[in-house]
């Protein structure tokens, strides 16, 4: 299970994962996300989509990440003010 990036894409290795994250001008869009994401976001959005294509059972640590990358995705994006 890898991720593979490029300045224009992201890239599963794993089996029956064949989902890509692509860089627009906007920011990185994921099939299946609205809108564009952060670089960030697109990754732990790949990496979601990585452990639904293995499908381990649901004892496995894995998906407590899940729930955890989910919650991460959709944290308002910090805008830097105080």
């Amino acid at each position: 299970m890898a991720l593979h990036l490029t300045a224009t894409r992201i890239v599963s290795d794993s089996p029956g994962c064949d989902l890509r994250a692509e860089r627009h001008a906007d920011g990185w869009h994921v099939p299946g996300h609205p809108g564009s994401l952060d670089l960030n976001r697109a990754m732990l959005a790949m990496l979601i989509a990585e452990v639904h294509a293995l499908n381990p059972p649901p004892q496995d640590p894995r998906w407590a990440h899940v729930a955890e990358w989910w919650s991460q995705i959709a944290r308002p994006y910090y805008d830097g003010g105080a």
